[in-house]
């Protein structure tokens, strides 16, 4: 008989199998992005990879700052539920994140009727969907992003160019 913690290691043993099966037949086409290559620079942002991470203003928790409205949208719509202190485990805040960030390119973005970009999906991380939809509808000018987002995303590509 196994221990609810070793249940649960199986599962994110086989979610972690299934992730990288999925990266390496490219589930994701050519054209797409890739969400699964953006999550090590968005942990460098969010947290410079602090799974203890935690902001006392937005109560955002972990590596990658996962929110309670992106905790409570998890729990609505997967199986397994997850608690608050769970997302100080490194591997429970990166499977949110990776869930999180699939679902905005996949479905928060054909909904709101807007491009598929690697900066609309990290606007909308870390500025939220009906933020970057307001944006976008009144011309997605960059100036006009807040200061904060505006560094996100250029820090971001600093990032992943190496620089």
């Amino acid at each position: 008989m196994y221990t609810d913690r070793e249940k649960k290691l199986q599962r994110l043993a086989l979610f972690c199998a299934i992730v990288i099966l999925l990266a390496w037949i490219g589930s994701c086409g050519a054209e797409e992005v890739k969400c699964l290559d953006m999550l090590p620079i968005i942990a460098k942002i969010e947290s410079n990879g602090n799974a203890l991470a935690w902001n006392r203003y937005s109560n955002a928790a972990g590596k990658y700052q996962i929110t309670p409205t992106v905790l409570k949208e998890w729990n609505n719509n997967n199986p397994e539920q997850f608690v608050y202190d769970d997302l100080f485990d490194p591997y429970i805040n990166e499977r949110i994140a990776y869930w999180y960030l699939i679902k905005i390119r996949d479905y928060y973005l054909p909904v709101y009727n807007l491009p598929e970009s690697k900066d609309y999906i990290l606007i909308a991380y870390n500025w939220g969907i009906r933020n970057l939809y307001k944006w976008h509808r009144k011309g997605a000018d960059y100036k006009r992003l807040p200061k904060e987002t505006r560094e996100y995303l250029i820090r971001y590509h600093k990032l992943e160019q190496g620089k």
